[in-house]
């Protein structure tokens, strides 16, 4: 049954064309500025790795903020939450077929845009010397696949909680604050998603930053769980 409402999640953001529009902006700007390449003070090549993973991490943000934040939102506007829940279907598998459906399209566009990226800066000379995909570019990709659990999770907690417009501009507002608060008692609590850059001095290893993205989504997800808790319908055994 998770798996059932996990590939309906998935179909659901897949119908709608924005996820698609976002991949598009992101590679048209991304051609336009390696084409104006030739009139700045010349790009290196890790300057157009930093391009690629700041773009790609920019498609996963923008599809968790406007698709995975009307996920349940979309259910508990239009009833479909209770009828869903009236099934044989538990709260849990509910929460985690919703998180699956979403995580699988986050990670499809990562990757879509990263190839799309790619394809760029290979047809327009943008600055990728030396073998097409570099070992800094894998791993800058790695980091942002890691960042798609929290920013999932984090969107259907929202969802849960605030209406279909503010929920973007909150989970915007989370991906800045855990780094714009610093050391702060707050910062130290949300996450800080400047931890997954390629920054070698400040981020920490690749399996460090896996345990610290899972601890994250769990945390997002037990408080969708909570608050779905008082939507819910209580079962009764005849």
């Amino acid at each position: 049954m998770t798996l059932a409402i996990a590939t309906n999640a998935w179909r659901e953001c897949l119908r709608r064309p924005f996820a698609y529009v976002a991949v598009a902006t992101i590679l048209a700007l991304a051609a336009v500025s390696t084409l104006l390449r030739p009139f700045s003070f010349g790009a290196s090549a890790p300057e157009s790795v930093n391009l690629t993973i700041s773009s790609v991490l920019l498609a996963v943000l923008v599809t968790a903020a406007f698709l995975g934040t009307a996920l349940v939102r979309a259910d508990l506007e239009r009833g479909t939450f209770l009828l869903i829940l009236s099934q044989p279907v538990g709260l849990v598998p509910y929460i985690v077929g919703r998180f699956l459906g979403l995580l699988a399209v986050t990670i499809f566009v990562c990757l879509l845009a990263a190839a799309g990226l790619l394809g760029v800066l290979a047809a327009t000379g943008g600055g990728l010397d030396g073998p097409l995909i570099p070992p800094a570019l894998l791993r800058g990709l790695s980091r942002v696949l890691l960042t798609a659990p929290v920013l999932s999770a984090a969107a259907l907690a929202l969802s849960s909680i605030t209406s279909r417009l503010f929920a973007p501009v909150l989970l915007l507002a989370l991906f800045v604050a855990g780094d714009a608060l610093g050391d702060s008692p707050l910062g130290r609590i949300l996450p800080a998603f400047g931890l997954y850059g390629l920054d070698a001095s400040r981020s920490p290893s690749t399996a460090w930053l896996a345990l610290y993205s899972t601890l994250h989504s769990v945390v997002f997800l037990v408080i969708t769980h909570l608050r779905l808790t008082l939507r819910a319908p209580i079962r009764t055994e005849i």
